[in-house]
């Protein structure tokens, strides 16, 4: 609505005239001059936008920002003017019903058109305009995902724009291919953009690393097992002469004579090649050390003593049977015996020296005061307390090998034996300097 003031200005020219009567005035022209002036005005506003963090189409708008705008486009001090903001051009003429709450507004509608009203204090004369609030969705970045990373390889450079159109900045900005695992980096957009934050997951590979010579050879009466060692397992395949690629490292009922292995990244990190493998009716003896060793408390297979080279543990006696070495950090179980076996030359013993563990009482001093634990049988939550803080609880099956473990502070505690098959266990339960285990049944 625009209000007029009219400026009036009236020019009269007058002369004196003497006579014989005396002086005399007379008005001889007269001219007048009126210019039409708008008090208040309001300009044209800008549209308000503001994203729309979840997507429902409501956001806050600060209608404080046309403020501004409005005041400074009038001819006298912004103190003579009063601004306020309405949801209908009805109320926004007669002055009724302001929006109170002007800096956090919550939108009613997606777009919606806000009135703003402009009065001059002294003479209430007014001006009506309007604006629109926009609620923009928020939008993911789309990035084509990073295929496995090799090990030391040159890392590729991230994009600065999504596959979406967005712009913004990766952290870190350059990938580390020298250390092996997964990372995680994030894209943040640049301001201005109804855009979220993403982060996307890395993995770097490792190269191929042989164990020692890289192969195990088992002459077991003529029949001689072969097998592939590597430092870490990887999603390789592997060939023996040039024949057909397997997935198993573990080569069977392999010819007498000179061989070669090729192990193969299928992620695409190369390939390596071990030749000259000679394969020989070879027997190597199984290493030396007695049979019946006794440990206190909390000792593992690192803590046994043989002689011999390159010694491994097994769970098992069957120097035929198929299976892997044992973790020296497998914890002792109490009568449980254990197999050592050793290599040399690149040749495993066929035999393997059987050592049965004892346990002996550790001594009190070394043990948790105060430690009881319930239930026993238990089926989900075990509950342990003990007069000292409890910093590591351990779980291990009956060959020794972790199968839960937790690090946790607190005198009272509670674990979740959920994820564990029915079968008797081992705790170990540790403090800053004292341990102590006991058997569970889980059902």
């Amino acid at each position: 609505m625009k209000i007029k003031y009219y400026l009036v200005l009236l020019l009269v020219f007058y002369c004196q005239f003497s006579n014989a009567n005396g002086v005399e005035n007379k008005v001889i022209w007269f001219s007048s001059y009126e210019e039409k002036v708008n008090d208040p005005v309001i300009p044209q506003l800008p549209n308000l936008h503001e994203c729309d963090d979840n997507n429902d189409g409501i956001a806050f708008f600060n209608l404080n920002t046309q403020t501004p705008i409005i005041l400074v486009s009038q001819s006298t001090a912004a103190s003579n003017y009063s601004v306020s903001y309405h949801i209908t051009a009805t109320d926004a003429v007669t002055g009724a019903n302001p929006i109170s709450n002007t800096s956090s507004y919550i939108n009613l509608s997606n777009p919606q058109t806000i009135y703003a009203r402009v009065q001059n204090n002294s003479t209430s004369q007014f001006e009506v305009g309007n604006f629109q609030l926009i609620a923009y969705p928020t939008i993911t970045p789309i990035f084509i995902p990073l295929t496995s990373l090799c090990q030391n390889s040159l890392p590729p450079i991230l994009p600065s724009t999504s596959t979406n159109g967005i712009v913004g900045s990766w952290s870190p900005s350059i990938l580390d291919t020298s250390t092996v695992g997964t990372q995680i980096i994030t894209f943040s957009p640049y301001l201005g953009q109804c855009a979220n934050v993403v982060t996307m997951l890395v993995t770097t590979i490792p190269n191929i690393t042989l164990v020692g010579i890289g192969y195990t050879i088992v002459n077991n009466s003529g029949i001689q097992t072969l097998t592939v060692d590597t430092n870490i397992s990887g999603n390789y395949i592997y060939t023996l002469d040039g024949g057909l690629a397997q997935n198993s490292p573990i080569f069977q009922n392999i010819s007498l004579g000179n061989h070669v292995i090729t192990i193969t990244d299928l992620d695409g990190c190369g390939s390596l090649t071990i030749d000259n493998i000679v394969v020989n009716l070879t027997s190597t003896p199984p290493p030396i050390g007695s049979s019946q060793q006794s440990f206190g408390s909390g000792a593992t297979l690192a803590n046994m003593q043989v002689t011999g080279q390159n010694i491994q543990w097994y769970s098992g006696a069957n120097k035929n049977a198929v299976s892997l070495p044992l973790p020296l950090n497998t914890l002792l179980v109490d009568g449980t015996t254990y197999f050592a076996s050793q290599k040399i030359g690149g040749y495993e013993s066929t035999t393997r020296l059987p050592v049965t563990a004892q346990i002996v009482l550790a001594n009190a001093e070394f043990e948790l005061s105060g430690l009881v634990f319930a239930p026993n049988p238990v089926s989900n939550i075990l509950k342990i307390k003990s007069d000292e803080v409890i910093n590591e609880v351990s779980v291990y099956n009956f060959l020794g090998q972790i199968v839960l473990n937790k690090k946790i502070v607190g005198s009272e505690i509670e674990i979740d034996l959920t994820s564990l098959n029915a079968a008797n266990y081992f705790v170990k339960v540790q403090s800053e300097n004292k341990n102590s285990n006991f058997k569970i049944a889980k059902y």
